[in-house]
């Protein structure tokens, strides 16, 4: 890990930003412009007629929250566009709770969309027979009965990006099952997102979890960060364009460069280990950088200890 010459707090100050934007309420013009501009082979008809046919099937009907019942199965949708699942799988997270929750049925969704939707449906709806019971012995067994369960992994996907929306909207239940519901998050859904690689998606479910069972300690790193380092997105994204400018310099071929900001779990389960001292989580931002050969590779890391200063 190399520590810019440059303080990174001043580079901080010098974008403000909000770490927690406003939810907005999501539409199917949202699904449809988050289709385009991630330009997935998707026929957006057939996305339209599945929203109308979710959007019948769930008539009248309000969440807890007093939202509109269609507008889940949009966001749900919305996430799996965001990850760039397949056709059937969007198709599926617009209708996925239609089967459990209206007078529509399996076949009416096999009838419309064909089998391949209406089994992610089904499979959908066998996951969530599955239920914590807060029985420690019994976590990893579980996780692998909702693996097991899910013959296809695009269900999982579906499940997570269905449960990422509940956990927006928990504000709106009794506080027992609040708890349930973002315990069951933590230690279920999020350590098998964190085995299937799928990173990003896991620290936002570790995220909105953690505040709802440790909102103390959740709103204190909240105010950490937010004081000392509330612009790293902005930070993240001026280092991707300085070391892109500086292996340039040098020809050195990028095949990909990514970075990440570390979530608040994440940085909460670090501080436990060193004494809650934010100053000696030296990994809030990390910078990951893809070249075509070894060689490349010790040609960069040289590079970027010459224009940032390794820690000791």
């Amino acid at each position: 890990m190399a520590q810019p010459v440059e303080p990174l707090n001043s580079l901080f100050d010098k974008h403000p930003s909000t770490l927690y934007p406003i939810i907005s309420m999501p539409t199917i013009q949202d699904l449809i412009k988050t289709i385009n501009q991630e330009k997935l082979k998707v026929d957006t008809d057939l996305v339209k007629l599945a929203f109308e046919f979710a959007q019948e099937a769930h008539l009248g009907q309000k969440r807890k929250s007093g939202e509109p019942y269609i507008n889940h199965p949009i966001d749900t949708a919305i996430t799996l566009a965001k990850y760039h699942l397949d056709q059937d799988t969007i198709i599926a997270g617009l209708v996925h709770d239609v089967p459990e929750d209206t007078k529509k049925t399996l076949k009416d969704i096999e009838k419309e969309f064909g089998p391949n939707v209406a089994g992610l449906v089904e499979g959908i709806t066998k996951l969530g027979k599955l239920k914590y019971r807060g029985i420690e012995r019994y976590i990893e067994n579980l996780r692998k009965m909702f693996v097991a369960m899910a013959a296809d992994i695009r269900v999982i996907f579906i499940k997570f990006a269905d449960r990422l929306h509940n956990l927006k909207t928990l504000e709106s239940l009794e506080p027992r099952k609040r708890e349930r519901i973002a315990r069951e998050t933590l230690e279920i859904y999020a350590p098998i997102a964190n085995r299937l690689g799928i990173w990003q998606l896991k620290g936002k479910l570790e995220d909105l979890s953690f505040k709802y069972l440790y909102p103390k300690e959740y709103e204190s790193i909240k105010e950490a960060i937010d004081k000392h380092f509330k612009n790293r997105e902005k930070v993240l994204s001026d280092m991707c364009v300085k070391v892109k400018s500086e292996l340039k310099k040098e020809k050195i071929q990028i095949m990909e460069i990514s970075g990440r900001t570390k979530d608040l779990w994440s940085m909460h389960q670090k501080l436990q280990k060193h004494n809650n001292e934010l100053q000696r989580i030296h990994d809030i931002i990390a910078l990951r950088v893809v070249v075509p050969t070894i060689a490349d590779c010790y040609r960069a890391l040289g590079i970027v200890h010459n224009k940032w200063r390794p820690m000791p």
